[in-house]
């Protein structure tokens, strides 16, 4: 799935097999939430339009995100920085915070590409992660990574 903001692109990257078996195991506990938020805390939208049985517009509130920017101009680049940047921010959420705290994952792992200006030139990767409800809008523990921001989307 991807989504287009104001010249970027935004890119929802499918789960590892350890994330599938969390969310299943977390689906037999959990709550009504919509089905691909798969039991986790996930940000809120209104459907606008639906365009086939799998497709939807949706309008998402502002939320608060955390991840990490990454750069690459080879083929394999989508792959590799998704993969830094899901373990960067895997790492927070295991406890590489100020608190220590362990923190819930939530979903989906949103990924803003921007295009490099010319055919040679870097592409830039946001790999984020949605905040769990319980510490929106701005209540994260500060990270120890100073490669993780906090931002606010859409």
């Amino acid at each position: 799935y991807q989504r287009r903001v104001h010249g970027s692109v935004y890119f929802f990257s499918p789960m590892s097999m350890l994330q599938a078996f969390t969310v299943f195991y977390l689906l037999a506990l959990c709550s009504a939430k919509p089905w691909f938020c798969h039991g986790l805390d996930c940000p809120a939208f209104t459907i606008t339009r639906n365009i086939t049985d799998n497709v939807q517009i949706r309008q998402y509130e502002p939320s608060y995100w955390f991840g990490g920017e990454f750069e690459g101009a080879d083929n394999d680049a989508y792959r590799r920085v998704t993969m830094e940047g899901f373990n960067l921010n895997f790492r927070y959420i295991s406890g590489a915070n100020a608190a220590g705290t362990k923190i819930n994952m939530t979903s989906p792992v949103a990924v803003k590409v921007t295009p490099g200006s010319g055919p040679n030139c870097n592409t830039t990767f946001n790999v984020l992660f949605y905040v769990p409800l319980a510490y929106q809008p701005d209540m994260a523990p500060a990270p120890t990574d100073k490669a993780i921001k906090f931002v606010n989307l859409p």
